[in-house]
């Protein structure tokens, strides 16, 4: 059994046994707060954890009662030194027995041969669920020309909630492929190309066409050696030396994704800086045709060089004392934990969750953007947190 299934189902029976002996309620629920700063805590919060690494705390205290407060699916995210956070609720609960005491010592040591360290964040603004079907008519998605609602920057109607299924094989490599949460509608499929010097992947407009000279194809994710910056293009044409292309008309940069530096996760969680285009007023991107490498988004960021473009951040998980451990709220749209799981955010506005992506099955990722980014953008940057990066793990 996948360690990760094993660590939930031990959580579940420990929390049925707690149940059982318990005899009053709690009086209060677990909450997180930043340091210096108390909150009251939240009845009903959930929590869901983000990221591994293998320096661990040497404990875990109360399993059994802090999973009263992940009850609705906790997403992990490994610890790193020098942050700390404030622990604000009270417990009742009673002495656990010989056998939940041995229960939680085995999750411990599960937790610690996996790498994950738990954590919570109650300031995130709540997801819906089924968000589609509140929205009025008149704010309803239409998708009925694919390729422009996923090649453009939404319409404001808040989050557009998907997934991604991988399906793995060895012979032809990993398959990913971004459904509509809203009726299972299929939009885009990718895989790895392979005898490519770095990660290279293409992205199709059709399910089981993903050939490079295929008219499905829409666009490709370009890594460099070591795994730490990814570039998504649209489906123009490459210049060549003397910036003359052939064909399609010239390629664009799309987004820009830069991964810290973390050998062996010994900062912690990964930290991710997400660069898109400038979207104006009008919902029209800023157009970037770079000749060169050097003047692309990402070699124009390094340079400090940052006009016409959108700087996005991951949100930083908060240290919860009680799980020792770092989690993000995800509102129940990411329940199982995962290194890969993150949310972004405008560096102007921390408070605005953007987009969103989480495990919530051994295959099954959810992905949620929001305007002003795009759906080719955000598979992209999703496909990003499914490589290998030689200098970040």
């Amino acid at each position: 059994m996948d360690p990760n299934e094993q660590i939930q189902n031990n959580l579940a029976r420990m929390k049925a046994a707690a149940q059982q002996r318990r005899n009053r309620p709690l009086t209060g629920m677990v909450s997180a707060t930043q340091p210096n700063e108390k909150k009251p805590a939240t009845a009903g919060s959930t929590t869901s954890p983000s990221v591994a690494s293998t320096a661990m705390p040497a404990s875990i205290k109360s399993v059994t009662s802090t999973t009263t407060a992940n009850s609705m699916g906790t997403s992990v995210t490994s610890p790193h030194s020098g942050d700390s956070s404030s622990f604000n609720g009270s417990m009742n609960a009673t002495k656990p027995s010989e056998d939940e005491t041995k229960g939680q010592e085995r999750i411990r040591k599960q937790l610690e041969r996996v790498g994950i360290a738990p954590a919570v964040d109650n300031g995130v603004e709540p997801v819906v669920r089924n968000r589609a079907e509140q929205r009025p008519e008149s704010c309803k998605l239409d998708v009925s020309d694919t390729r422009s609602f996923l090649g453009q920057p939404p319409p404001k109607v808040g989050m557009i909630q998907c997934y991604i299924l991988r399906e793995k094989s060895n012979i032809h490599g990993n398959k990913y492929s971004l459904y509509l949460e809203d009726k299972d509608l299929f939009l885009l499929s990718s895989v790895k190309r392979k005898h490519n010097k770095t990660s290279n992947y293409l992205i199709s407009l059709d399910k089981e066409d993903l050939n490079r000279d295929s008219g499905h194809f829409y666009g490709k994710l370009r890594a460099n050696f070591v795994g730490t910056e990814f570039t998504v293009f649209d489906k123009g044409e490459k210049p060549n030396r003397e910036g003359e292309v052939q064909g399609l008309a010239p390629r664009q940069e799309i987004g820009g994704v830069i991964y810290e530096r973390n050998i062996l996760g010994t900062k912690g969680p990964r930290k991710m800086c997400v660069l898109v285009p400038y979207v104006d007023d009008n919902g029209k991107r800023t157009p970037w045709k770079p000749e060169k490498e050097e003047d692309g988004l990402i070699g124009r960021f390094k340079k400090g060089n940052t006009r016409d473009m959108i700087i996005l951040k991951n949100k930083e998980p908060s240290w919860n004392e009680q799980l020792r451990a770092y989690v993000l709220n995800f509102s129940g749209r990411v329940t199982m934990p995962s290194v890969k799981n993150f949310q972004l955010v405008d560096q102007d506005n921390p408070s605005k969750v953007l987009m969103q992506f989480g495990k919530v099955d051994t295959e099954k990722f959810t992905l949620d953007f929001q305007y002003p980014i795009s759906g080719l953008q955000a598979f992209g940057i999703a496909l990003s947190a499914f490589d290998g990066k030689l200098a970040c793990e």
